[in-house]
């Protein structure tokens, strides 16, 4: 696989592990974080399930929007910044039910538009080797991610501290993105330039054509 299609593959795939990251550690810090607030656990895993729901909604009805609109990456930046807003604000126990929310909704486009920036770069003959560099990726953040989390818990000795990382992952993901449409451009920049000798070629193809037209058409 070249590197102009391996880059932006790796990229794409640490995007998706990040954000499948940060809603593991929402799902299990979030209760953690409300019941320490003073929260009864019935009502902090309610409330965590809550948003749960309103993700499960927003993951088709967004991914129907992204498709029909044509912009994932605008997708990712936005809603990006608005879960990891939504994530920092839950953290800091500011009306942590209608943020939990508002974070359950946002994040829920980022599926969709996330799983098609691949097929932007791979042919079908490297789909299987590329898809599996994805989900390389994926697993590997998602095997090291939640440990993190645990130190920074105990690091801070609150489970705050997991939820802040989670929306620095999330705030992550613009700078990622932006690397992704810059590769993916200098990518199709080379793709669509043609080789000197082929520009070469083409111009002496073409006037041999020329030359050899008329004398074909007298004899």
């Amino acid at each position: 696989m070249p590197t102009a299609v391996l880059l932006p593959v790796i990229v794409t795939g640490v995007i998706w592990g990040v954000m499948n990251l940060t809603c593991v550690l929402f799902f299990s810090y979030a209760p953690l974080l409300l019941q320490a607030q003073g929260v009864a656990p019935t009502i902090a895993a309610s409330l965590t399930s809550l948003a749960i729901w309103f993700t499960i909604v927003a993951i088709p009805v967004g991914g129907y929007l992204v498709h029909r609109s044509g912009r994932p990456v605008a997708a990712i930046i936005g809603c990006g910044l608005v879960a990891a807003f939504a994530l920092t604000l839950f953290a800091a126990g500011i009306y942590p039910t209608i943020v939990g929310v508002i974070f359950g909704i946002a994040i829920g486009p980022l599926s969709g538009a996330i799983l098609s920036l691949p097929a932007r770069v791979l042919e079908p003959h490297d789909r299987s080797l590329g898809f599996g560099i994805f989900y390389t990726c994926f697993y590997v953040l998602m095997a090291v991610g939640p440990s993190a989390a645990g130190r920074l818990q105990d690091a801070w000795h609150t489970p705050s501290a997991a939820l802040y990382g989670g929306a620095v992952l999330l705030l992550s993901m613009v700078p990622l993105v932006l690397v992704f449409v810059s590769l993916t451009g200098r990518q199709r920049l080379v793709a669509v330039t043609p080789k000197p000798e082929l520009r070469a070629g083409h111009r002496d193809g073409a006037a041999i054509i020329a030359g050899s037209g008329p004398r074909a058409r007298g004899r």
